[in-house]
């Protein structure tokens, strides 16, 4: 029998991690994935490795995602990709770079994210499938693989935020070790060219100062810069300037989950003394799963108050949390539709944000 082409041993390169650097876009439309992906090889490559595995009995790679539920829950789910999904994906040219060169079956983690992405979607067909991830936004993409959306900067809010509050808000997130993506629109007529292809998706590598000016370093998951537009530099890396993209009124960016708190161990057993005939309590007993991975991150770390801290955000920014605040928000406008007419009046509601737009290269 002749073995399969893809193992376990062909997911990574020599460092044995994903890399940024894994991914070509190459021929299909979904930066909006390959970007966020992108973002997550250099943020947080654990959460990649820990979502897939190889089973040597099937020959095939196990690959966790996230669905929601009937409740807006994130549920995860196993996605099978086999060795024919993987030939499949290379000859639709698809994110990994192993299609782009002769002889080589690895890094292969891109092409087996992306083939769970399309199986995710369930269409009937593998070009069905396909044909349904073409075009979108990183949002659903990011919560399809870490059960988290994370938090969209439209390009109205960008608008409204000064260079230096988008410098703040970028820097924190990076530092936090979140993935960033960018999204550029085409400029409206009449607004200065950006330098970056319209209606494309970048990861954000880093942001630094330079004299009064503030830049991003972006990764383009094509692999190259072709935009046309006066800053096309050689290999897969950009810079642009913040107060370039603020003219250009062309941006919008998503702040991806912060890492998952890592496993604190169980602490030993402290004694008490043999002398001691007292009642004493000889160690807190483990604490109990609650089946919530948030509320477990908030109990294993309330002695450590960074990473509580951190498991406190990742709560707050959770489906769960985000359900149960849109529930208690609507039971309170409808409290007020009950309140007598001389009752404080309802608050503003807010503008309504423009529709979402799809993003392609």
């Amino acid at each position: 029998m002749t073995g399969p082409r893809f193992t376990a041993s062909d997911l990574y390169g020599p460092s044995g991690r994903p890399q940024a650097a894994d991914i070509d876009q190459d021929q299909l439309n979904d930066c909006y994935l390959v970007a966020p992906m992108s973002g997550l090889a250099r943020q947080q490559p654990q959460r990649l490795q820990d979502a897939i595995s190889y089973d040597e009995a099937s020959r095939s790679f196990k690959v966790r995602m996230y669905r929601r539920d009937a409740d807006g829950i994130a549920q995860p789910v196993t996605v099978d990709v086999s060795q024919a999904d993987l030939r499949d994906n290379l000859r639709r040219h698809g994110g990994s770079a192993v299609d782009n060169l002769s002889g080589v079956d690895g890094p292969i983690w891109p092409a087996v994210m992306e083939t769970a992405y399309a199986e995710l979607q369930d269409r009937g067909s593998r070009s069905a499938n396909y044909a349904a991830i073409e075009f979108g936004e990183p949002g659903p993409a990011m919560h399809a693989i870490t059960g988290e959306s994370g938090q969209d900067v439209t390009r109205e809010q960008v608008a409204a935020l000064t260079a230096e509050q988008i410098y703040t808000r970028l820097e924190t997130a990076l530092t936090e070790g979140r993935p960033v993506t960018l999204g550029a629109y085409a400029e409206n007529p009449g607004f200065p060219q950006d330098g970056l292809q319209d209606r494309h998706m970048y990861a954000v590598e880093g942001v630094r100062k330079v004299g009064e000016d503030m830049f991003l370093d972006l990764r383009n998951p094509l692999a190259v810069n072709v935009a046309g537009e006066g800053n096309d530099p050689a290999g897969a890396t950009v810079s642009v300037s913040l107060n370039t993209l603020k003219q250009s009124d062309a941006t919008m960016f998503n702040i991806g989950p912060a890492p998952l708190p890592p496993t604190t161990p169980a602490a030993p057993e402290p004694t008490v003394p043999a002398s001691d005939s007292s009642s004493a309590v000889r160690g807190a007993a483990p604490i109990a799963s609650t089946g919530n991975r948030h509320v477990d991150a908030l109990l294993a770390n309330l002695n450590d108050p960074v990473a509580l801290k951190q498991a406190m955000r990742e709560l707050y920014d959770s489906p769960a949390s985000q359900a149960l605040r849109e529930g208690a928000r609507a039971q309170y406008q409808e409290s007020l539709t009950r309140e007598p007419a001389q009752a404080a009046p309802a608050p503003q509601a807010p503008a309504p944000e423009a529709p979402v737009r799809a993003m392609s290269r």
